[in-house]
């Protein structure tokens, strides 16, 4: 199923970034059904860009597979500091990340933003540090991409660590210690090559 990038995003949505023009920050958390846990992470995410990039306009987009739960509605209680807008949108397109990430994806393209970060919408243990850990790196050091290197017990992550680990470094020599995490950040210049895929 290929959109039209017109059909991909609802109306407040483009009315919120023509009010915006540009932003420096988007962050991005696909959901769905995620009530029990969005909140924490939407929270957390707004008090660090609050805390650490208080200059700098910045979005947080949940881009929701239609939750039947109250996910969108505890999005949007969020009450953020200046320069940070918050919004729940559903995404157009097959259920999946997929397409969660196409929606935050061109809502990032159409406001240049300059640093992308996605997160997980149940990450139990975010603080807002996590912010200045996966913004950082990209707007002050250069950095296109930047993975998570979790902190886990010895038997969580097995298909990681068994699998998806060793052939990450045999093919690329990369020692990505969480190649398939899902928090991490990446460049506007990233954000030009990831479109261009199909």
């Amino acid at each position: 199923m290929s959109l039209k990038q017109t059909d991909m995003l609802e109306d407040h949505v483009i009315e919120l970034i023509n009010k915006l023009k540009r932003v420096d920050i988007v962050i991005g958390i696909p959901s769905y059904n995620n009530s029990a846990t969005i909140g924490k992470v939407v929270f957390s995410f707004s008090e660090g860009l609050k805390k650490y990039f208080p200059d700098l306009k910045s979005i947080i987009i949940n881009s929701d597979g239609g939750s039947k739960d109250n996910t969108r509605n505890i999005v949007e209680s969020v009450k953020p500091s200046k320069n940070i807008g918050i919004i729940s949108t559903k995404y157009n397109g097959p259920s999946g990340k997929g397409s969660a990430f196409r929606t935050i994806f061109e809502i990032a393209k159409r406001t240049e933003a300059k640093v992308i970060v996605v997160s997980d919408s149940d990450t139990k243990s975010i603080t807002p540090e996590w912010c200045y850990a996966l913004v950082t790196p990209v707007l002050n050091l250069g950095y296109g991409y930047v993975t998570p290197y979790y902190t886990r017990d010895k038997h969580d992550a097995t298909i990681t660590n068994a699998l998806v680990y060793p052939i990450t470094r045999a093919l690329y020599g990369l020692r990505l210690r969480q190649p398939i995490g899902g928090d991490f950040s990446f460049s506007n210049g990233a954000l030009q090559i990831f479109l261009q895929q199909k």
